[in-house]
This record gives structure tokens, C-alpha cells and sequence, in this order.
């Protein structure tokens, strides 16, 4: 099963994820860049990463911290969200694979995941 780490401040979305994907990934949650970082230093078996555009942190924000994953690790999938089309933008010019809607990530992460 693919192992999706999702950097996301709101609950909606996680459980939104939760329920719908819950039986096909298996989803790590984080709320802060800080969290993520932890989490991809422990579980070197993530697949994809979906990045909510607004997380601002001590160490860096959404934009920052999508450009450094690119670099570090480029065979990693990452997806953005964020309802606005501008941090859309602002994302997949960061590094993003693809930026969408918080409504359309189910079938996006279908997609990418090949489920």
C-alpha cells in the first residue's frame, strides 16, 4: 500500500482523506513543515506528499519547503493544494507535480498513485 504523508493545518481535509483512501493508502498527518520534516527523516517509504499552500513555520513555509523536497528527494510525488489558483500557481513553480483543489485531491491522488 503507498504511503502518502500530508502537510495540512486543517482537519477537514485529512479526514476528507481518511475516508475516502483510508483503505487503499496509508496516510501519515502532519499540521506544520516541522512535523513533515520529522516524519520524512523516519519513514523513508513515502510515495507522495500532498502540501497545503498556506503552512507557515520558524524554519520555512509550503513554497520553500516544496522547492527543497524537489532538490533532495526528486523522485518524490508532490501535490499541492490550496483553493486559490494563484498558490495553485505559486506551487507547481515551487516544484509541485500538480496543484489542485482540496474537493479534487481524491482523484488526483488516485491518479498519481495509480489506485
Amino acid at each position: 500500500m503507498p504511503m502518502v504523508l500530508v502537510v495540512e493545518d486543517l482537519d477537514w481535509p485529512k479526514k476528507m482523506l481518511e475516508r475516502e483512501l483510508s483503505k487503499k493508502i496509508n496516510f501519515l498527518m502532519t499540521s506544520t513543515i516541522q512535523e513533515a520534516h520529522e516524519k520524512i527523516k523516519k519513514e523513508p517509504g513515502i510515495n507522495l506528499v500532498v502540501l497545503n499552500a498556506r503552512i507557515h513555520g520558524p524554519i520555512s513555509d509550503s513554497i520553500e519547503f516544496a522547492q527543497e523536497l524537489k532538490e533532495s528527494l526528486p523522485g518524490l510525488i508532490l501535490v499541492g493544494t490550496s483553493n486559490t489558483p494563484s498558490y495553485q500557481d505559486k506551487l507547481v513553480r515551487a516544484g509541485c507535480d500538480y496543484a489542485t483543489d482540496h474537493d479534487s485531491l481524491v482523484p488526483a491522488l488516485e491518479h498519481f498513485l495509480e489506485l
